[in-house]
């Protein structure tokens, strides 16, 4: 009797891990806004891991753009924390746990960020090429890959998939830690005021092992991180906007 209990639990275990892991790949998106191209896919041909997210923002797509464009650590923020003032609030806490090294050598610990609850003037002239920190200099960052304004942003990191690992480990090249992602942000409006935004993610990684444990991973995790992201992103354009000359120094 205990026997079967302990598989019946085991089975619906592996059946409720495998519809969170389909759910989180296409979290928020109709079925057709997860298959369909968009601009930035080719920067990631065939990737290992692709997952569509969107949400529907009752605001046009001007009003959404200025918060997309100055996202970023010691920008705008990730709208994934309540807070941006300094390192102990970077939101990936494994990544800092591993890079706080290089941090304290950086001497970045903390320095202020604005505060993402304004549009910051400062911060609206993005180009591809440029570079959008994720953490302080000398850990993972992104680099714009094709930008469109008020339609859309890819970004671009070779960086962040290898700092998930200590110094040791991410510079062993018998271990060959590695890959790439983009994130693409797509601004689709539906009516005069109605909008949809996507967020599209493509990877690729390496070894197998790794690769095999980021796409169990990462699917059910971003049910929460991506839509936490989203749904900053959307009160934020749905509210009168407030802005600020000037990123703090």
């Amino acid at each position: 009797m205990k026997k079967n209990v302990w598989i019946t639990g085991l089975i619906g275990s592996a059946a409720a891990l495998t519809l969170l892991h389909r759910y989180g790949k296409h979290s928020g998106a109709t079925w057709s806004e997860f298959r369909q191209p968009l601009p930035g896919d080719e920067v990631v041909p065939h990737p290992d891991l692709e997952i569509t997210n969107a949400i529907s923002i009752r605001a046009p797509a001007e009003r959404i753009w200025p918060w997309l464009v100055q996202l970023g650590y010691y920008r705008g923020g990730w709208f994934t924390d309540s807070t941006w003032k300094d390192w102990d609030y970077y939101p990936d806490r494994i990544m800092r746990f591993f890079v706080r090294e290089e941090v304290e050598k950086s001497g970045y610990g903390h320095r202020d960020a604005p505060t993402a609850s304004q549009i910051v003037s400062g911060f609206q002239d993005l180009k591809v090429g440029d570079v959008v920190l994720d953490g302080p200099p000398g850990t993972a960052f992104f680099t714009v890959a094709a930008i469109q304004p008020n339609k859309f942003l890819v970004l671009h990191s070779d960086t962040h998939l290898r700092f998930l690992f200590p110094k040791s480990v991410r510079e062993n090249p018998r271990i060959g830690i590695g890959g790439e992602f983009t994130w693409g942000f797509f601004i689709q409006e539906t009516g005069d005021t109605h909008t949809r935004l996507l967020l599209r993610t493509r990877g690729r990684i390496q070894p197998w092992w790794y690769r095999v444990f980021i796409n169990t991973t990462i699917p059910i995790a971003n049910i929460f991180l991506s839509r936490k992201m989203l749904s900053g992103i959307k009160q934020s354009s749905e509210q009168s906007p407030r802005r600020e000359t000037n990123p703090s120094s």
